[in-house]
This record gives C-alpha cells, sequence and structure tokens, in this order.
C-alpha cells in the first residue's frame, strides 16, 4: 500500500512542515540511523513507515497482528505519532515527564521509546473491531484463550498505577459491554494481546542474544505502561444527559464509569501523562478529523503554534470546516485542558491545566 509523497510548501508552521523538519534523533529511540525507516519517512509512506520502524526495533512479529483496516487509519497512526513528538519536543512536556532514558548505557531515550510503542500500536487492532467469531455476550477471558494470552501476566495491567483506578477496574465489564454492541473494543484488545506479545517477543529475543539490542526484563515495566494506556484509551464515560446511555452503564455494571463522569474526574499530564498525551492527539489529529480530504491536503493546511503549556491550531483553507475543528472542544472535556476558541482566526488553542 503506498501513498502519494506530500508536496512540501513554504510554509513553515503548518503540521507536515513541521513533521518533515524534525531530526531522526527525536523520533528515534536508538542512537544508531536505520535507512529504511529514514526513507520511508521521507517519502511519507505511512504504512511502510510504521512496518519498518517495528523491524527496526526487533519487533517485526508485531506486524503479522497489523489490522489497522484501512489507508486512513495508517495515515492517521502516522499523524498520532508525529504530532506527538512535537508536542512533546515544543512545550514544557518535555521538562516535566519522561525525561530519563530505557537505557542509558544503549542510549535508549525513555519518550520515543515509550511513544513509539503506544502510538503506533494504539489502533493495531481497529480492523478486528467487528469480529464475529467471538459469541454473543463473551466475556474479556474468552477474548484471552482465544488469542493465547498467558492469564498470569494480566494482573500487571490491573494493578497499574499508570491508568486512573476508575477506567483500570472497569476494563472487564466495558469489554462485555462494548461485545454486546457487536464490537471488540481495539483499545482492550490490543492492550492486552501486545502486552503479551512484546514479553514473549522480548524473552525469545534474550535467549538469542544476537543482535545487540537491550533485551532486559526492565523493558517489561515499559510495556506494561505502554499496554495500559493503549486498553484505556478507548474507554468513554456516559454522558448525564444522555438517559438511555446511562441505563445502558448502569445495566452493565460501569458504575465507576458513571460515578467519574459525575464527579468530572480528568485525565492530568502530570498523573498520567502517557495516557494524556494518546488522548489528547488521538482526539485532536486533523487527519481522523477531516477523513474527507486526502491526508496530505489537511497536513498541509493546519498550522500548529506552540506555547509552554500548550498549542494553537489554525484552519488555512477555507474547505476545512471550521465547525469541525471546534467539536474539539466537547470531544476534549475528559482531558484537564482548556479550550479556547477564536472563530475570526478559524484558531483554537489548547492549554494544558
Amino acid at each position: 500500500m503506498g501513498f502519494n509523497t506530500i508536496r512540501r510548501n513554504n510554509n513553515y508552521n503548518s503540521i507536515i512542515s513541521q513533521i518533515h523538519n524534525l531530526s531522526p534523533k527525536d523520533w528515534q529511540y536508538k542512537k544508531e540511523n536505520n535507512a529504511d525507516i529514514i526513507n520511508s519517512f521521507k517519502e511519507d509512506d505511512f504504512e511502510r513507515f510504521i512496518h519498518n520502524y517495528f523491524v527496526y526495533s526487533g519487533k517485526h512479529l508485531l506486524n503479522e497482528y497489523s489490522e489497522l483496516g484501512s489507508d486512513k487509519r495508517y495515515a492517521h497512526t502516522y499523524s498520532v505519532f508525529f504530532i506527538g513528538i512535537l508536542i512533546y519536543k515544543n512545550t514544557n512536556l518535555k521538562n516535566l515527564v519522561f525525561k530519563g532514558w530505557s537505557n542509558k548505557r544503549k542510549g535508549y531515550k525513555l519518550f520515543p521509546f515509550l511513544w513509539f510503542i503506544t502510538s503506533l500500536l494504539h489502533d493495531f487492532r481497529f480492523g478486528k473491531e467487528d469480529d464475529k467469531t467471538l459469541e454473543e455476550n463473551c466475556d474479556i477471558n474468552r477474548f484471552f484463550v482465544k488469542n493465547d494470552i498467558d492469564l498470569s501476566r494480566n494482573k500487571d495491567l490491573y494493578t497499574s498505577n499508570k491508568a486512573p483506578k476508575h477506567l483500570i477496574n472497569s476494563i472487564n465489564n466495558y469489554f462485555k459491554y462494548r461485545v454486546s454492541k457487536g464490537k471488540i473494543d481495539h483499545g482492550i484488545s490490543a492492550g492486552f494481546l501486545f502486552y503479551d506479545r512484546l514479553i514473549k517477543n522480548r524473552k525469545e529475543k534474550s535467549e538469542l542474544n544476537n543482535d545487540n539490542d537491550f533485551w532486559n526484563i526492565k523493558l517489561e515495566q515499559y510495556y506494561c505502561e505502554a499496554a495500559i494506556t493503549i486498553a484505556t484509551h478507548n474507554i468513554w464515560l456516559p454522558d448525564p444527559d444522555d438517559k438511555r446511555i446511562m441505563k445502558e452503564y448502569k445495566d452493565a455494571n460501569l458504575t465507576e464509569l458513571i460515578k467519574a463522569r459525575k464527579k468530572k474526574q480528568k485525565i492530568n499530564y502530570k498523573k498520567f501523562p502517557l495516557l494524556f498525551l494518546l488522548g489528547l492527539v488521538d482526539t485532536i489529529d486533523p487527519v481522523k478529523l477531516y477523513d474527507c480530504l486526502s491526508p496530505e491536503f489537511v497536513l498541509n493546511n493546519i498550522n500548529l503554534r506552540f506555547t509552554k503549556n500548550g498549542f494553537d491550531m489554525i484552519l488555512l483553507n477555507n474547505k476545512m470546516n471550521f465547525n469541525k475543528l471546534l467539536s474539539l472542544k466537547d470531544n476534549l472535556t475528559w482531558l484537564d485542558v482548556e479550550v479556547e476558541e477564536l472563530k475570526e482566526q478559524r484558531r483554537i488553542s489548547i492549554k494544558f491545566l
């Protein structure tokens, strides 16, 4: 699957210009560069970039589970990855969170490592949401068995402190609720499946010991953080004004989600930085927001301007409906951010609180 090369323009604030101006050291977690991944980045081949990054990282087996479902999902994933890098690099997040190393001796920087796993895998099971092979009303344990997931590892996710307890405690019932709606939740299924596969891959690589990469058991703490972030990123809090949804959540024993919504509990970047960033970028991603337009057009026609504690998004073309951008004000209510609209400038401002 290929994409036309995105034409560079002279607008240095456009999203695509800022992506192209990144250095590989901004987004690669290893010191050494890889020609295949660099070339696919330069050529804006979204699918090949994602495939090559997993090969480059020694996790090529994860490509076997890719079920993004469409060309635009590859473009969305690519966009999420790089917009997340831009936000981290250009705001105060870089001074507050993920400042260390996953392995200092090898030169593996922590943020690019965590963000690579989390962002590139977050929608990897999106194309399997309509999987009809699981029987109606099945629970999550049936999914674990069907996908050969080591049940002993799941406790790491259920006891993690890297996501809010009201989300973690709701995983099983939310999975069943989504099945009742004919969907296999892509976040939950990906989080548990890939945590299992990442650990199996690490153990296999460690035993073979035939490359120069770092495969120590210490990596599993980072796999766990990425996995629980992916597993909880698509769990929606109910709208208290929607009586039908509120009844459905009550009937599905999703009371912790109801309470969290009523208490207006929000994800804060200081407490849950990885989930905050994934939730933010996945929600505001313009490739997904303007999916009726080509990724090339969208990324060329939105400017990002950064401040210490946030960023502005500015529309540059009248083909892009400002009301869609404005809808982010409602869609971001689960995150601890402030959204200001400036209609005359076709701009919104997002501030981290």
